[in-house]
């Protein structure tokens, strides 16, 4: 039989390792995150933006279902016409056929487009959402652990104290 020192140590172990998964996935979305982020800033900077008007919405089936993607149509600084599908859909339609956007778009690659909302952020959004939750319990596994492993030296102490002394 083991020991309560070994069976407290094989504990912390198991501990030690969760801590070591959620922070490592904790700090690759940080990651993530952060490239994102700035994927995103350097697209909004380099853009011009555009009045843009939805001409139709793309039908796509998909595994969970149907999702309608807005089609829109702009004018670029040059009046040139540029017509691109969203990146992001929805069933039901958040837009409707003849709805105006505002559009930002890449002014040397003016089909590299984007309706201009809050989707532009949603991977940014959503990586940090995964930062908070796996770096949150890393880091709450980590205080955890400090404090378990100091409770355990203090015990580890009094238990070899107590057994020299009897």
């Amino acid at each position: 039989m083991e020991s309560p020192i070994k069976q407290k140590h094989h504990q912390m172990n198991r501990i030690k390792i969760i801590q070591y998964v959620f922070t490592a996935i904790g700090s690759a979305a940080l990651l993530v995150c952060i490239c994102l982020t700035i994927n995103t800033l350097n697209f909004i900077n380099k853009s011009k933006e555009a009045n843009g008007k939805i001409i139709d919405l793309a039908y796509e089936s998909h595994y969970k279902g149907h999702i309608y993607y807005p089609v829109v149509q702009f004018k670029t600084l040059d009046n040139q016409d540029i017509t691109f599908k969203a990146n992001i859909g929805n069933n039901p339609p958040l837009e409707k056929i003849g709805d105006t956007v505002d559009v930002f778009y890449d002014p040397e690659s003016p089909n590299d487009a984007s309706i201009k909302s809050l989707f532009l952020w949603f991977g940014s959004l959503l990586s940090g959402f995964f930062v908070l939750i796996f770096g949150g319990i890393g880091l709450g596994f980590m205080i955890a652990s400090k404090r378990s492993e100091k409770r355990s030296n203090d015990n580890d102490f009094q238990y070899r104290t107590n057994s020299i002394l009897h």
